[in-house]
């Protein structure tokens, strides 16, 4: 996982959106982490961070999926532009 607030301008778009990937997988246990916080505190608060921490998830889920495709289809290899 990165630390710092730098982003990296100067990649090829293939390799930005590799790049990608770890941040997205992050933001994904983030929000687990959070969802298990908020199922540890036992009342409407606690369903309300679940809630967040799910949707979180979920919106980080939709962003790799697209960052998939994307990286499939900038290929430099080919392999994935006629998929």
């Amino acid at each position: 996982m990165s630390t710092t607030n730098v982003i990296e301008t100067d990649l090829a778009p293939f390799d930005l959106i590799g790049d990608m990937e770890n941040d997205l997988y992050s933001i994904v246990d983030f929000a687990h982490a959070l969802a298990t916080l908020g199922q540890s505190i036992n009342n409407n608060d606690g369903a309300a961070v679940s809630r967040v921490a799910f949707a979180i998830k979920d919106i980080a889920e939709k962003a790799e999926a697209k960052r998939d495709k994307a990286w499939h289809a900038l290929n430099p290899n080919g392999r994935g532009a006629a998929q």
